[in-house]
């Protein structure tokens, strides 16, 4: 039996639903996975977990905040299939007609599918990639996993780690961006809004103007740097990975082609008609979405 897991945020919850309706999967919320112990209004920091149910084959969420993470981290432990849905690669957001990537037993799409459309990127999300133009250019743009990836993958020395890294091959500029998130409890149960918002004097996008090369975790804004003509160095948890190159070879990066990348990503993002289709389900399970192991 598969189980849906509803968490409680509307938008991904309507993925949730209709995905697993369209394998005839069992509807429940994550929320009942968890006893609490202590408190009242909110499920506190100290609760039982409890384990997934016997007959389970496969499981289906979205995100990793409001108690997700502990599937995830069950479904890596008794090595269950699970199906993950999270923001689009492109035209993300949650305006009508949105799209949500699904990634079965992965993070994000790292990998380059075969079985795909090559016209579905042109004819959805189709933008001009502009010409490499890196080569006059200094600034390293640093992009750090947000503090929800960072708890769930256990990253948080990745911006210590790199930033030694690249001082041993560069003395580039480094211009670090944090991601704005969320507050969140050690569960990741309890989200709430940053008060103390980082205020930056230039705008993202302003930044990459400036930039000779992107490193990301397995941030999204990797896709922009490339469509930009930019070279990045990134994660297996970023959609770029394919064409990364290692952070050794930051004086000596070179162009890659963009395209194939782009068509593939396109194919492993859906809309909420085509995740109701029993034929997307299937079509997931043709394919292979990700490289690389969890840690």
């Amino acid at each position: 039996m598969i189980y849906s897991f509803m968490s409680g945020k509307r938008e991904q919850d309507l993925y949730v639903r209709h995905f697993g309706a369209s394998v005839g999967a069992k509807l429940v919320w994550t929320k009942h996975f968890f006893t609490k112990t202590q408190g009242n209004s909110q499920v506190p920091s100290s609760i039982r977990k409890r384990p997934l149910p016997q007959n389970v084959t496969g499981i289906i969420f979205a995100g990793m905040l409001r108690g997700n993470a502990h599937l995830f981290q069950l479904a890596k432990q008794h090595n269950i299939d699970f199906y993950y849905i999270d923001h689009a690669y492109f035209n993300s957001g949650y305006k009508n007609p949105h799209w949500m990537r699904i990634i079965k037993n992965g993070f994000a799409q790292n990998a380059i599918i075969s079985q795909r459309d090559n016209n579905r990127y042109k004819s959805n999300f189709n933008t001009d990639f502009k010409d490499y133009s890196f080569k006059d250019k200094k600034n390293i743009v640093v992009l750090p996993p947000s503090d929800v990836v960072s708890k769930v993958f256990d990253k948080g020395a990745w911006e210590e780690d790199v930033i030694a890294t690249l001082r041993k091959h560069t003395d580039r500029p480094i211009v670090i961006r944090k991601k704005v998130g969320t507050n969140i409890d050690k569960l990741l149960y309890n989200p709430t809004k940053q008060k103390n918002k980082i205020v930056y004097a230039t705008s993202l996008e302003e930044e990459l103007e400036n930039a000779y090369c992107v490193v990301a975790f397995n941030s999204s804004a990797a896709l922009d740097a490339l469509r930009l003509g930019i070279p990045v160095i990134c994660d297996k948890f970023c959609p770029a990975y394919p064409l990364s190159h290692s952070l050794s070879q930051i004086e000596n990066l070179q162009e890659k082609s963009r395209k194939q990348l782009f068509n593939s990503l396109a194919c492993g993002q859906f809309t909420l008609e085509e995740a109701r289709n029993i034929k997307t389900f299937n079509y997931i399970n043709t394919i292979r979405q990700w490289s690389g192991k969890f840690p």
